[in-house]
């Protein structure tokens, strides 16, 4: 499920990028080069993921990574690279013929705080509210993803 989500932000956060990257140049060009960099982080992340590429995909997370996960069987916080292969690695072997939801990030925010980027969305569709966040860290001149969270809320019945 949460694949099928990704697919269809990655168009979406090219919209939004595009459209909105004005408001990015109020802090100057390290912040404009900052921004870019990110988005384009965002955007190679997301394009792993939609298309199967699972080497691509974990190679964007720091060893230290964490995330919560919106599966049931991951009530916890995953620690480092190890759990968090357990928990994704099942979203890559879905068949890559699988259409994607008509789904469109909604609320998009780019947050900085010196060397980290806050990426965060929501997702709305009749039966759920999804948010996203994903904190970015810059080392050694490369935004990596420092702590991920996915949270689903079903509508009540």
């Amino acid at each position: 499920m949460l694949r099928k989500k990704i697919l269809i932000l990655i168009p979406s956060l090219f919209l939004f990028y595009n459209s909105s990257f004005s408001q990015f140049n109020l802090f100057g060009n390290k912040f404009k080069r900052d921004s870019v960099a990110v988005m384009s982080r965002v955007n190679s992340f997301l394009y792993a993921f939609a298309n199967y590429k699972w080497n691509e995909f974990r190679s964007f997370f720091l060893d230290e990574a964490t995330m919560f996960h919106p599966g049931q069987e991951n009530d916890k916080r995953l620690s480092g690279k190890a759990e968090i292969d357990t928990a994704m690695l099942p979203e890559f072997t879905v068949s890559p013929t699988e259409k994607p939801l008509d789904i469109n990030p909604k609320d998009i925010r780019v947050q900085f705080y010196k060397k980290t980027a806050i990426v965060s969305f929501h997702l709305e569709d009749k039966d759920r509210l999804s948010r996203y966040s994903i904190v970015w860290n810059k080392r050694n001149g490369a935004w990596k993803i420092f702590h991920m969270h996915a949270s689903v809320f079903y509508a009540n019945k």
